[in-house]
């Protein structure tokens, strides 16, 4: 049996309305990046074809709402092709000229959403990089004299942050210092909380009593803190 061929898909044009860098860069709270994909590619297996998708967009979930086929002109190759292939057999269908409901059924729409997901997410990232980055900002990371930061991913730098400075408004006795942290660095309570917790998870800050605030930074986290891991 032989094997089926892959469908390579090529960009012709591209375009996300996603939200712009400064304004994903200085919000307060991450919110899920949403917008619009519209892309017009050329599919192997549909010579001859330019297909034109538009995409709603949530993060990399991608719904189709809109989907058009153009078609060149007839060329020689094509025309004895079409001469010799009826209508509605799929090689008549995909014959310059010939949109027809088997053509439109063979486009597939799931290679061509799976290669417009993996485009997506390279701009989501680059988007989520700069939101960290300024989250990092407002959590004022030089005062922690983090000279060894730069062998942290950016995620882990905020969970190693947000750590510290628990400990720090801990170790100045502040009677609700989860509730303290949040007004500091303009967040919500639940958001600093789930700071927290992936910050225990990565290996930086200790468990807390249950139901009490509490903790201590790991030996991991002083000495990425002290430049000396």
């Amino acid at each position: 049996m032989p094997r089926p061929v892959s469908t390579k898909i090529e960009f012709i044009e591209w375009g996300a309305n996603l939200p712009a860098e400064h304004v994903v860069r200085f919000r307060k709270e991450p919110q899920p990046i949403a917008g619009e994909v519209i892309a017009e590619v050329k599919v192997s297996s549909h010579p001859g074809w330019k297909i034109s998708v538009t995409y709603r967009a949530v993060e990399t979930q991608l719904t189709l709402v809109e989907i058009r086929v153009r078609v060149n002109g007839i060329d020689e190759l094509h025309s004895r092709l079409r001469s010799v292939a009826p209508l509605n057999s799929l090689a008549g269908a995909l014959a310059p000229g010939a949109v027809t409901a088997i053509g439109l059924r063979s486009i597939p729409l799931s290679a061509i959403e799976n290669a417009c997901r993996k485009r997506l997410a390279r701009e989501i990232r680059q988007l989520r990089k700069h939101e960290v980055q300024s989250l990092l900002v407002t959590l004022d990371t030089e005062s922690l004299e983090a000279r060894d930061f730069l062998d942290l991913t950016t995620a882990d730098q905020l969970y190693l942050s947000t750590a510290a400075k628990y400990v720090d408004a801990l170790g100045k006795g502040t009677s609700r210092p989860l509730e303290a942290l949040a007004v500091k660095l303009e967040r919500t309570p639940s958001s600093v909380r789930n700071l927290l917790y992936m910050a225990r998870q990565r290996g930086f800050l200790t468990e807390s009593p249950r139901g009490k605030a509490g903790g201590h930074l790991t030996n991991k986290a002083k000495e990425y803190l002290h430049g000396t891991r």
